[in-house]
């Protein structure tokens, strides 16, 4: 576990760097309409188009659902603002609490599923390729792995806390 909450760590700082350049694009882009982010290539690999399409404000649904000026129709990567800072607050926390553990791997799930939603979105509707958004998918996925690798070695640690326990007791009784 001791390379676990350090990695989280790391990962997080990078999903907050990622989203704050995403954010930097898409303001940009609104100011410049010429404006070419490091991460533009070509008309396929085009991380503006993407960061500044409908589906980059409240996952596309917000407005549909909620209206355009709804306070939850806000980029996406104000998201990965909030969400990082947290994770990485909840990685060092889950260490000794079990629930915030499952709050961390809830977030984690959560943010995975939208993850596909988005990549669905970026292939399949938009089609284009958005490098800064694959990092922020690869940065949930490795996540949420290092969260269930987190609580298997926590839970493992505890049975086996427990078992040592039950055999003090077993001896003592004796």
């Amino acid at each position: 576990m001791g390379c676990l909450t350090p990695s989280i760590v790391l990962l997080c700082a990078c999903g907050v760097a990622l989203s704050a350049y995403a954010i930097h694009v898409e303001h940009s882009k609104q100011r410049d309409e010429g404006y070419r982010a490091h991460c533009d290539m070509d008309e396929t690999i085009a991380c503006s188009h993407v960061l500044t399409s409908d589906y980059s404000r409240g996952m596309g649904l917000a407005a549909v659902v909620l209206g355009k000026d709804h306070i939850l129709n806000i980029p996406n990567s104000y998201f990965g603002i909030i969400i990082y800072p947290l994770l990485l607050i909840l990685g060092v926390a889950s260490s000794y609490s079990k629930p915030l553990l499952l709050l961390s791997l809830f977030m984690c799930a959560i943010s995975c599923l939208v993850s596909v939603y988005l990549l669905y979105v970026l292939f399949f509707v938009l089609q284009k390729i958005c490098l800064v958004c694959m990092g922020v998918h690869v940065t949930n996925l490795v996540l949420f792995i290092l969260f269930i690798l987190k609580s298997r070695t926590l839970l493992r640690n505890d049975v086996s806390t427990d078992i040592r326990a039950n055999g003090l007791r077993k001896k003592k009784a004796q």
